[in-house]
């Protein structure tokens, strides 16, 4: 008798990378699922072997375009979210429940996984920088 169970769709080298990246939070957008695809089919090595060893500089800009193109849109600040970002956007250092709810606040928006901050202070820095650039697209739009 045979097994009526669905069959798993195996995934890609290329698609497990690109998932890797992307939990490991270095994946930025299309550019980085390219460049996985040309590494893991041996395009990447090939050009760069056409190339005298040569890292491709097209290559390259072609990633940062596709990633800048392809950046996924923000969710809407809450109520409650535009004033805490309101509160801290001038401050230089934050207390430890701002940091919390900072990460927080970033991991909702951004649809990431959220960490508990750490010692990190350039990952609290980018969060900031993110999150007070979207609160003044807000005010743009006012």
């Amino acid at each position: 008798m045979e097994s009526t169970k669905p069959k798993r769709k195996r995934r890609t080298k290329a698609e497990m990378e690109a998932a890797r990246k992307q939990e490991a939070g270095q994946a930025k957008g299309l550019g980085d699922a390219v460049e996985a695809v040309t590494k893991v089919t041996g395009i990447k090595a090939f050009v760069e072997f056409m190339n005298g060893g040569e890292p491709c500089s097209g290559c390259e800009k072609r990633k940062k375009w596709l990633n800048k193109i392809s950046k996924r849109r923000p969710e809407p600040l809450t109520l409650e979210e535009f004033r805490f970002i309101e509160s801290i956007k001038d401050k230089k250092i934050l207390t430890a429940s701002e940091n919390v709810n900072l990460s927080k606040t970033h991991a909702r928006v951004y649809r990431t996984t959220y960490q508990v901050p750490g010692n990190c202070s350039s990952c609290a820095i980018q969060k900031h920088k993110d999150l007070v650039g979207l609160y003044e697209s807000y005010l743009k739009d006012i």
